[in-house]
């Protein structure tokens, strides 16, 4: 992972471990639709009532999509850089469309020739073994299977694909964090139409924790304070 994807959820974690206390001066007025307002825009409920900790949600979820933003771009940049490279180093075609499946096998293999190391090499194997005594169901398992020489590659080094491997790793990266970064803003729009509500109610105030675990899944945990 990158240090800006590292920073990205250093950040994050460091905004949604801290304890949100809300507690505000309740207003009576404006009440109407708080609760799909919060919904749609955490925070607008709540300073529609005059609560202030809508503040709070509002700038969390601004923060959140500029963080988003920021990490989407990064993924696509890292593709195209990823790409440019493969071109480059791999001999591969730049007005072709190659697909994601395609993209990670460069990574894995050398080349996408019939010789050992390559990937048509591994579909000419694994066809002798779903078809050993069918010469012709071998063949029809390759023609299916196998790259054709329009997408062929052909890494100049070991050191290259190895290269190009680190780089789709980083795009994965961006994609996970992207997906953190998505679920605490589910989660923010939750804890907004519950602040929301607690506000209209005149409730006691509730303290909030948002967590994310050892697999980077976003969790939400409420207590009232009374």
């Amino acid at each position: 992972m990158k240090l800006n994807s590292k920073f990205i959820i250093i950040v994050l974690i460091t905004l949604i471990s801290t304890q949100i206390v809300l507690a505000d001066e309740i207003s009576t007025k404006h009440t109407e639709n708080s609760f799909l307002k919060s919904a749609i825009i955490p925070g607008w409920g709540e300073l529609s009532m005059g609560a202030k900790s809508g503040y709070f949600l509002l700038t969390l979820e601004a923060s959140l999509w500029g963080a988003l933003f920021y990490v989407k771009d990064q993924e696509d940049l890292s593709k195209r850089k990823a790409f440019a490279f493969a071109v480059e180093n791999a001999n591969i075609n730049p007005q072709l469309d190659y697909d994601k499946e395609q993209l990670n096998y460069m990574k894995k293999y050398d080349n996408s020739g019939y010789e050992p190391g390559g990937y048509n090499f591994l579909v000419m194997q694994q066809a002798v073994t779903l078809y050993p005594d069918d010469s012709e169901m071998q063949e029809a398992y390759v023609n299916e299977h196998a790259i054709s020489n329009e997408y062929a590659w052909e890494w100049d080094s070991a050191e290259d694909r190895r290269y190009y491997a680190g780089r789709r790793t980083d795009i994965l990266d961006y994609a996970d964090t992207g997906k953190v970064i998505t679920g605490v803003i589910l989660v923010n729009h939750l804890l907004s139409v519950i602040n929301a509500a607690r506000v209209k109610k005149n409730l006691p105030q509730f303290i909030g924790h948002l967590k994310i675990d050892r697999e980077l899944n976003p969790g939400f945990e409420l207590s009232y304070k009374f």
